[in-house]
């Protein structure tokens, strides 16, 4: 008997943005966001300015555009490996090559500097991805059954919360890892950190506040189902935050999601979260990330 694979179609992608609440204009929002899906293959981004940078928006833009296009030029007419293990190692391949791509291109522009930003990307083939994330951004993925979702991000020191490293730092904190079965992805600017996290105390570390994602209203709606069944869901939410003074930076989230996700098989790790390691030339020109 042959077993029918499940199809994953990949077809909503929100997003939302907000700026800080001190700041004057949406021109000082540093941060930035892309997106590409075709054929159940595609990516998500953000990427924050570093608010110290006098060129971080451009730098985060920058970034985010380049990830996205690299990721596109590579996956768009890729033949799925036969097993997810071998797709999930070249979609992780793929997305570091991306990512130090797009650093390599910062790093030769004029104000190179000043335009550090964080990073927090997937990038997905059906069922089977690879997240990035670089400074203290972060990614949720999960599935249909309800299994709690993977977060993955540099979490952050109680005593030293604000501390972070930027795609400019000469040793960023890159982690990434792999998965399969995934029917839903969330990657997220450290802005909602405070409200999607336990924050890290002396004795416990930041993790998921895993409730928030796997207890269904009334309605038997679970969180994630809110955002990707309605378009203006994302920007709601910012804004509600933003009416109850939790958020203190500027906020970017994009959700990617299936309108008729599978629920055959529970979200599998592949490969899990681990830090990578940068090679540079004598010129700082990065020439390989990889897994540690």
């Amino acid at each position: 008997m042959t077993t029918t694979k499940p199809t994953y179609t990949w077809d909503i992608t929100h997003h939302a943005t907000t700026q800080a609440p001190n700041k004057p204009t949406p021109q000082h929002n540093q941060d930035a966001h892309n997106h590409w899906t075709h054929n159940g293959k595609g990516i998500i981004i953000t990427t924050d300015g570093a608010g110290s940078h006098t060129h971080s928006k451009q730098g985060a833009q920058l970034t985010a555009d380049t990830i996205t296009e690299h990721i596109k030029n590579n996956l768009q007419n890729h033949q799925t490996h036969p097993t997810p293990q071998q797709e999930a190692q070249y979609l992780q391949n793929l997305l570091l090559e991306a990512t130090a791509h797009a650093i390599n291109t910062t790093h030769l522009t004029k104000h190179n500097t000043q335009m550090g930003c964080t990073i927090a990307a997937t990038t997905y083939n059906n069922g089977t991805y690879a997240t990035l994330t670089l400074g203290d951004a972060f990614t949720i993925t999960g599935d249909n059954q309800n299994t709690p979702p993977q977060y993955q991000s540099h979490t952050e020191d109680w005593q030293h919360p604000n501390i972070t490293t930027f795609t400019t730092s000469p040793h960023p904190n890159i982690i990434t890892h792999t998965g399969t079965n995934a029917t839903w992805h969330i990657v997220s600017t450290d802005g909602l950190k405070n409200v999607f996290t336990n924050t890290p105390t002396r004795d416990t570390t930041e993790t998921l506040h895993t409730p928030l994602f796997t207890t269904p209203d009334k309605n038997g709606t679970l969180f994630h189902q809110k955002l990707l069944n309605n378009e203006h869901a994302c920007q709601a939410l910012l804004a509600a935050l933003a009416d109850q003074n939790k958020l203190t930076d500027d906020t970017t989230i994009v959700i990617a999601g299936n309108s008729n996700p599978p629920t055959e098989e529970p979200l599998t790790i592949i490969s899990p979260p681990t830090f990578a390691t940068i090679e540079r030339d004598e010129n700082g020109i990065i020439t390989a990330i990889h897994p540690k």
